[in-house]
């Protein structure tokens, strides 16, 4: 298991999102497919084995802060294209919905981005939700800003 601490520019530190393989991910891949099929749906489609790797959202408490803190630095009037993608990275690791968050976060940090930064808006790389993920707090927001174009 994989736990991404995210700092907040407060200082303080959260969890943010879990990344899981092996006999946890396997574990978690069970419960899914149990879940599913305890709602009376196909759970026979879903991928579940070989060696699944599992992205896991933080507590509820967690991702509000994580939230806040993004809005905090949107709303900074000094707000720069480096704080613009730290706070797409904090968006990453506090999914607001279960299904669909990535694309909605891509959507908002473009269009807000453009909106406050204009052409200094940091760059979208076409896997931002992975960087974020995998990379850390202090290399994946710095991939956007410094791949112009990408």
């Amino acid at each position: 298991m994989l736990q991404n601490w995210v700092f907040l520019p407060d200082g303080r530190q959260v969890a943010g999102n879990r990344i899981l393989r092996g006999k946890a991910a396997r574990q978690i891949g069970a419960e899914l497919a149990a879940r599913v099929a305890a709602r009376a749906l196909d759970a026979s489609r879903m991928e579940v084995g070989g060696n699944p790797i599992y992205t896991v959202t933080p507590e509820p408490a967690d991702s509000d802060h994580l939230f806040s803190a993004a809005m905090e630095v949107l709303a900074d009037p000094a707000l720069t294209p480096e704080s613009c993608a730290t706070t797409r990275y904090l968006l990453f690791q506090a999914p607001r919905a279960k299904k669909g968050s990535d694309a909605v976060t891509r959507t908002y940090t473009v269009a807000v981005g453009a909106g406050l930064l204009g052409t200094d808006a940091p760059a979208l790389p076409a896997d931002i939700d992975l960087r974020c993920y995998v990379l850390g707090q202090e290399t994946a927001p710095r991939t956007a800003v410094s791949n112009p174009g990408a």
